[in-house]
């Protein structure tokens, strides 16, 4: 996916920045993921939103009512907490309560390869969720993200649905990936998290993504937290690796191979 010299390009990038910042790319055709930067894990905050939907679409058997369909697409397209929330005590409903509905967002984040994930912690202050203090690595972020589009995690109309709503991410958060200046013919599908953390009040930035043309495409993870701590200076960084991104990826790969 990259040339020789795209590693040193990004650790240039990366030491030009005052925090960490870090990025993982997977093809969703045969190939392994690469990451550079030394930042590779965090928070999801509200990139989580998505394995939720994804969880309760399975619980639905892709059948949303029309609230839950409002819900997910509040909660996708503008990151709305309460909406996200609203889809989360579903699950609840379902599972039994917090524990339960932890535990089947887990599985099917083991199921897009999310091993290592687990999704209830505690929140501290000014945190709205347990779910959204997972711990998620960049890498893992990357496979979920490469399992929903290969219809790994969702049957064809279902992940087409969250691919759209993806796609239709309001304006002022189509940063990163949506800022890059990517084939006019490529699809962009994004959704991003941020919050501060707990232990220094700084605000870590992320977003995951797929960029696809037909049936080759990438998954990419991209996630920084700036010494300045600002969430302004965050997404700076994020659309910097966009723009990195889009000048060293070489192509989409070969056409994805299923799951």
């Amino acid at each position: 996916m990259f040339g020789p010299a795209a590693a040193r390009s990004f650790e240039a990038l990366a030491a030009s920045t005052s925090g960490r910042v870090g990025l993982t790319v997977a093809p969703l055709g045969s190939g392994s993921a690469e990451s550079f930067g030394s930042l590779r894990t965090g928070h999801a905050w509200s990139s989580i939103k998505v394995p939720i939907l994804v969880t309760l679409m399975r619980d639905r058997h892709e059948d949303l009512s029309p609230e839950e369909t409002q819900s997910a697409a509040a909660a996708v397209e503008a990151s709305d907490n309460d909406a996200a929330a609203s889809l989360f005590r579903q699950l609840e409903g379902i599972h039994g309560g917090l524990q339960g509905a932890s535990l089947a967002v887990q599985e099917v984040m083991a199921q897009a390869g999310n091993a290592a994930t687990v999704t209830t912690a505690p929140p501290p202050a000014g945190a709205v969720s347990t779910y959204g203090q997972t711990e998620w690595s960049t890498e893992e972020a990357t496979a979920f993200y490469r399992a929903l589009a290969n219809g790994c995690l969702l049957g064809s109309g279902g992940t087409e649905y969250v691919l759209g709503l993806m796609r239709d991410v309001t304006p002022e958060q189509r940063w990163g990936l949506g800022e890059a200046a990517f084939d006019p013919g490529w699809s962009v599908e994004i959704k991003g998290g941020w919050g501060p953390e707990a232990e220094t009040g700084a605000y870590l930035v992320r977003q995951s993504g797929l960029i696809q043309s037909g049936s080759r495409g990438v998954a990419v993870t991209l996630i920084a937290e700036e010494g300045s701590g600002s969430f302004e200076a965050g997404i700076g960084d994020l659309n910097r690796m966009g723009a990195w991104l889009a000048e060293n990826l070489r192509g989409l790969g070969s056409s994805a191979d299923g799951c």
